[in-house]
């Protein structure tokens, strides 16, 4: 997941210093950070203790169907802003698309949460771990929901403002992966083929 919010920062990179605005390099940073909420909920479910391989794929299921979506219309995917600190971008079903990728994150955080309530005090550390993954999911997200529904003027920076706070959930998910090596494998072993 980190991968992915590094890439996404490349792309914008390219996208807004070196004023690479083909459709093609867009689209794919669009498919690039689309794959973070999936990854999240996952994750998430992994922690909780679902191991069943459709709940742990069907998260994807929206934006594998973004995905083409966005390339059998890549003719309607446009950068209309880039400054510094961001990159506005212009997609079909762009609300659809944003309530899809917060709408995973949020249940993300609600996995998370009530983890952390059938947790008893015999398990601080596994408590703290998931408690810290927790605060980088709600910083990153969060702030910029709030931000977004005070004025639709931001509607278009969602991804780009969202992704420069994200380094903090990149440091939760490299605390976190660091510290639960036997989570990652779990993880690896849950997308493996008998």
């Amino acid at each position: 997941m980190v991968l992915l919010l590094a890439g996404y920062q490349i792309y914008e990179f390219i996208i807004c210093f070196f004023e690479l605005r083909s459709r093609l390099i867009v689209y794919f940073a669009l498919v690039n950070i689309s794959f973070l909420p999936p990854f999240g909920l996952t994750l998430a479910l992994i922690v909780y203790g679902i191991k069943d391989k459709l709940t742990l794929v069907l998260p994807f299921i929206p934006f594998i169907f973004f995905t083409i979506y966005f390339a059998l219309n890549i003719k309607l995917i446009a950068v209309t802003e880039c400054t510094i600190l961001y990159a506005a971008y212009n997609y079909p079903f762009g609300l659809v698309y944003g309530f899809s990728y917060f709408f995973l994150i949020y249940f993300a955080m609600y996995f998370l949460l009530l983890l952390l309530s059938y947790l008893n005090e015999k398990k601080k550390e596994k408590k703290k771990l998931i408690l810290i993954l927790l605060i980088g999911f709600v910083l990153t997200f969060v702030p910029i929901n709030v931000l977004f529904m005070s004025s639709r003027i931001y509607a278009g920076l969602v991804e780009s403002l969202q992704c420069k706070v994200a380094f903090v959930l990149a440091i939760a998910f490299t605390y976190f992966g660091l510290k639960n090596q036997n989570i990652v494998k779990g993880i690896e072993k849950s997308f493996k083929t008998d």
